[in-house]
């Protein structure tokens, strides 16, 4: 039996999901300036932070990434901030690109891992985390300027360059 090897990521499916990332986080990501790169992690690593950078591996160590940035192909679970993929969508079998990025994200904010939750270590395929609590509530408030994100500025094929400037958050592409 052969095995299928999944696609890799993309660029431009990096760019979309950072940029819901940086939406659904916000207020904790002002002020804060940092680059996420397509790499080959070894083993199981879905992705890693190192200083300022996050490094997500392409193909999500073999499962595929999902890289829907609508919880669309979810459906809550009755624990806080779990969404489940449906059985017959596409992220039912993947990895959620949305919940990792989001989860380095708290990396760089200095957030360890926790128990539950989006900064728990482990992620099962088919599975989104949330911000919850005071962080969910708050993090579509001060939305407004992240319709004048995509300024282009050619960094890498394989990275997304990210950079608050004042109150603005400004994703920088090709």
């Amino acid at each position: 039996v052969s095995q299928i090897e999944p696609e890799s990521l993309t660029l431009a499916d990096l760019q979309s999901v950072v940029e819901e990332a940086a939406f659904r986080l916000t207020e904790d990501l002002e002020g804060l300036a940092f680059q996420v790169c397509i790499t080959d992690l070894a083993g199981l690593r879905l992705a890693v932070t190192a200083g300022n950078t996050i490094l997500v591996d392409a193909n999500a160590a073999g499962y595929g990434w999902y890289v829907g940035t609508t919880d669309e192909a979810f459906v809550a679970t009755g624990a806080e901030g779990v969404l489940a993929a449906l059985a017959d969508s596409e992220a039912a079998d993947r990895m959620d690109l949305l919940t990792v990025v989001m989860h380095e994200m708290g990396h760089l904010l200095g957030h360890g891992h926790d128990a539950e939750g989006l900064m728990q270590p482990t992620l099962r395929a088919g599975t989104r985390l949330q911000p919850t609590g005071d962080q969910a509530a708050e993090a579509y408030a001060a939305m407004a300027w992240l319709d004048d994100l995509a300024l282009s500025r050619k960094t890498s094929d394989r990275s997304v360059q990210v950079q608050a400037v004042d109150e603005a958050l400004m994703v920088y592409w090709n």
